[in-house]
């Protein structure tokens, strides 16, 4: 990867950091392919890395998503050819430039309050979608104190704020193997505007970016739910659907 200096405004630009993941160094090659139009620049690396990607807005939106933070064994990186092989550890780019990438051993992915833990993954930065295969998501909701926990085969973002679960279980409790669950064929999990009995809410002001910020609750929908109990399926409903942060919501 190369550092390019682009001559465009700060808010414009996507910035990717590239970090060792522990002190031992990781191995990075770089290649030029002309096999794509316009070619591409392949980057593998080996040994244990951590991406920090900012400067991401939601596709359509001028909100920015905030640091997205990959870690992983391994990680090959696409870009559009930038006329160098050379191998840099931070690099600029326009928001809308290609930037992909797959990573394979112990995946940590965070952003904002979640956390994702998965064996491969795949990243689009530009789409803002994402595949990420035999997963776990930890979503921290400040109303009930704890996390929700999503185990899935395949989870997949179909943008920042929409997740899809597929062949999932759901939980609040924090043991490795949860004692209650509910077993789901899909799991969909979406940050939806804050309502209340007056209408939408109004944005507020981070204090620390200056940024408007929406006030989100996570929205859960779950389909073909089974209830287990230690082991023991109890009872099925088609459809589950309400705000996590519900206590009504039966996780």
């Amino acid at each position: 990867l190369e550092l390019v200096q682009l001559q465009t405004t700060d808010s414009s630009l996507r910035r990717v950091r590239i970090f060792r993941r522990s002190s031992q160094p990781f191995n990075a090659t770089s290649r030029r392919s002309e096999n794509t139009i316009p070619p591409e620049q392949i980057t593998t690396i080996n040994g244990g890395i951590q991406v920090l990607i900012d400067g991401v807005t939601a596709p359509n939106s001028s909100f920015d998503v905030g640091i997205i933070d990959l870690s992983a064994d391994r990680v090959v990186i696409w870009t559009e050819a930038n006329g160098s092989e050379d191998f840099r550890q931070e690099m600029l780019q326009t928001r809308d430039a290609q930037l992909q990438l797959y990573l394979e051993g112990n995946i940590i992915i965070r952003q904002g309050n979640r956390k994702i833990e998965a064996s491969r993954a795949f990243y689009d930065a530009r789409s803002q979608r994402a595949l990420i295969l035999d997963a776990e998501l930890r979503a921290y909701v400040p109303q009930l104190r704890s996390d929700i926990r999503v185990r899935a085969d395949r989870i997949r973002q179909l943008s920042p704020d929409h997740l899809h679960a597929q062949n999932a279980w759901t939980s609040t409790s924090q043991y490795g193997k949860p004692g209650y669950r509910i077993q789901s064929t899909d799991v969909y999990l979406e940050n939806r505007p804050t309502q209340s009995w007056l209408g939408p809410q109004p944005l507020t002001i981070d204090p620390e970016t200056g940024q408007p910020v929406r006030p989100e609750s996570l929205w859960m929908t779950s389909i073909n739910n089974t209830f287990i109990l230690e082991g023991y399926p109890l009872l099925y409903t088609p459809i589950v659907s309400g705000p996590a942060d519900n206590p009504n919501l039966p996780i």
